[in-house]
């Protein structure tokens, strides 16, 4: 996550929170004595077959789920985590070591909400010099919506030279993200988020 849920200065723990914690562990101590092997209902299994199938298609159609080229390992390996989410919703629910259909449909769910961010997780990362600070400054233009040459000189002076900044703007421009203009009057220049 970009930001913190809430700001929570000091935590006190509740009754509820108390009992909650007691379930928690005998869930858990539960969960670990459980052995032997997992199965699909039929339900479940052609539900999951269907997705592999689709997924398989798409991937070789060169439309993965993740466009990200840094993501094609894990996208290759998308069905071993969907397997395993699978397992945890099903031992989450009962000791009955069978995966059913609303176990993938909840494992999908999982799966799919924790995908719209992780192209975030390695944004800073890439072989381009300085694609690191080029990331967070793209990221402090989105989060500013608006914001001039100054500030971002001013902000990342410790990262970026004037000559960065330039290549910078060609770069988030080109990419359809960011457009700027000079101020009148002045020799700086303000930055508008268009993108995304």
């Amino acid at each position: 996550e970009e930001r913190k849920r809430k700001t929570v200065p000091e935590h006190t723990i509740t009754d509820e929170e108390r009992v909650l914690q007691g379930q928690l562990v005998r869930d858990l101590e539960r969960v670990s004595r459980l052995a032997g092997k997992i199965t699909l209902t039929p339900e479940a299994k052609n539900e999951y077959i269907a997705w592999y199938l689709e997924q398989d298609k798409n991937l070789q159609e060169g439309k993965p789920v993740i466009e990200d080229p840094r993501f094609s390992g894990y996208c290759e390996r998308r069905a071993t985590h969907l397997r395993k989410l699978m397992i945890l919703s099903s031992a989450s629910r009962s000791d009955t070591l069978l995966i059913s259909k609303p176990d993938f449909d909840r494992a999908l769910s999982w799966l799919t909400e924790a995908e719209i961010k992780m192209p975030k997780t390695f944004g800073g990362l890439g072989r381009v010099r300085n694609s690191d600070i080029l990331e967070q400054v793209k990221q402090y233009i989105k989060n500013m919506n608006v914001t001039t040459r100054k500030v971002l000189l001013a902000k990342f002076y410790r990262d970026l030279t004037p000559v960065d900044l330039e290549m910078f703007e060609k770069t988030l421009a080109q990419m359809g993200l960011v457009r700027s203009e000079i101020t009148p009057g002045t020799a700086d220049k303000v930055y508008f988020w268009i993108g995304e």
